[in-house]
């Protein structure tokens, strides 16, 4: 376990680890459809016009969230695209809306909601206000609510955008302390989670080297190649995953990271490792334990092949 991503937050004197560029990154793998770790990089990096033109909206739509919804925190760009780890042809963007609250009404957000145990006031409210914004700005027709309640989808230049409700619970406790409570093997939890973190997140990403991004887009492209049957990875678990084995080395290759970060994956999968422990939190890597049986399958045979170069 790796407990200095949450020191990346804080120290300014923090030392990234780096990347060592050698022949390896120029050798075609199968793993990765026949191209290399630098073709991928190439290839999987966004036009800077389109990431432009994300950042531009997002930046419109969180003013006039906040000139016209008073009871919120702040809103915040999340997901791959803010920190610069989406990939090309992406065609959704993650915002968080935080949403003063206290910790009792937080608390009652860790369990899974059900028709009999609905989100907390405050949260639909401001999810309702988001909602019909939204509906004046760009019409009802590229507006919905989704089964997670507490997300508003709107669809801007065939992109779709994820703006999600959460509580801030950051002036009322320890994230430590609530996380730890909050860790159960419920998708709700996740996303309520990774909402409150979002402004940690942020901050840590900010510092990252533009190696360590590149090979996150990497894996994630393999992830994204590979058939997982009705389970699609999450960006954030293999995100936080690669970082926490990233920090734990002072210096790598990025054949190496990948054959790393495969190889303590699947540890985790077998219970032989404790999940990445990112911000006081397990949700780096819980997500992948227990999946269908070809994940460690699938993972198993790319390390053949990465060991084998």
């Amino acid at each position: 376990m790796n407990d200095a991503f949450k020191d990346v937050t804080t120290a300014e004197d923090f030392v990234w680890p780096t990347l060592i560029h050698d022949e390896q990154l120029y050798k075609p793998m199968h793993i990765l459809n026949d191209q290399s770790i630098h073709d991928v990089i190439q290839l999987s990096k966004p036009p800077d016009t389109q990431t432009q033109l994300l950042n531009d909206t997002c930046d419109m739509i969180s003013s006039r969230i906040l000139n016209t919804i008073t009871d919120i925190s702040v809103v915040v760009k999340t997901g791959s695209m803010s920190r610069g780890t989406h990939l090309s042809g992406s065609h959704d963007v993650d915002m968080t809306v935080l949403v003063p609250c206290d910790e009792k009404e937080f608390l009652t957000m860790l369990e899974p909601y059900t028709p009999s145990q609905p989100l907390p006031t405050i949260i639909i409210n401001v999810r309702d206000k988001v909602a019909q914004l939204l509906i004046n700005m760009y019409g009802e027709t590229n507006v919905k609510t989704t089964g997670d309640a507490h997300i508003v989808k709107v669809t801007i230049h065939d992109t779709v955008f994820d703006i999600t409700s959460v509580p801030d619970i950051s002036p009322y406790t320890a994230l430590d302390t609530i996380t730890t409570k909050g860790i159960k093997s419920t998708d709700t939890t996740y996303r309520m989670l990774t909402g409150v973190l979002c402004k940690l997140e942020m901050n840590a990403y900010k510092q990252a080297p533009q190696d360590l991004k590149d090979m996150i887009r990497v894996i994630k492209y393999w992830f994204g190649i590979n058939k997982w049957g009705k389970w699609k990875p999450r960006s954030f678990p293999i995100e936080t995953f690669l970082i926490d084995v990233y920090l734990s080395r002072p210096q790598w290759t990025h054949l190496t990271l990948f054959k790393v970060f495969l190889e303590e994956l699947i540890r985790c999968r077998r219970g032989e490792r404790k999940p990445a422990k990112v911000f006081g939190t397990f949700l780096s890597a819980f997500i992948f334990i227990g999946r269908p049986k070809n994940v460690e399958q699938v993972m198993t045979q790319a390390l053949q092949e990465l060991n084998s170069l």
